[in-house]
């Protein structure tokens, strides 16, 4: 799942940033707010819940019709697993949706690539140390991209 998210999402922020308006990037900065709000407050499903939206919505900002709609099966995949660890993982990985955004704001292609590389990777690293502490791997066994 992450090597395909790692396709997708990245591909998604370079776009996003070529084609973002101001509007765009304001709704990105009302979902991280949103996010913020649900983080302090513990609530997680919520704060699941607004994970997928902003990285469907920096699809949907991309301007690909084809990558919005592979990506929006593969994201109730990606908000099981998020839940999984996400009271460890909520405060970083809403750290790392700022530095995407701000990117993607800025307009610079390569900069949103690596910001949602970055992010992947610790979300990969996140997701595969849960699996391995008995969240759903057989034996701790990571399993193969």
């Amino acid at each position: 799942m992450f090597a395909v998210r790692e396709r997708l999402e990245a591909l998604a922020a370079r776009l996003a940033a070529e084609r973002a308006t101001a509007a765009d990037v304001a709704a990105l900065r009302a979902l991280l707010e949103q996010g913020r709000e649900a983080t302090e407050r513990q609530d997680l499903p919520r704060v699941a819940e607004l994970n997928s939206a902003l990285h469907l919505r920096i699809l949907q900002i991309s301007g690909n019709p084809w990558l919005s709609s592979i990506a929006k099966a593969l994201y109730l995949h990606v908000q099981w697993v998020f839940r999984l660890g996400a009271a460890e993982r909520a405060p970083h990985s809403w750290a790392e949706h700022i530095q995407l955004v701000d990117a993607i704001e800025s307009g610079d292609g390569d900069r949103a690539e690596r910001a949602a590389l970055a992010h992947l990777e610790a979300a990969s690293a996140a997701a595969y140390e849960n699996a391995e502490g008995g969240y759903g791997v057989a034996g701790g066994h990571r399993p193969q991209a």
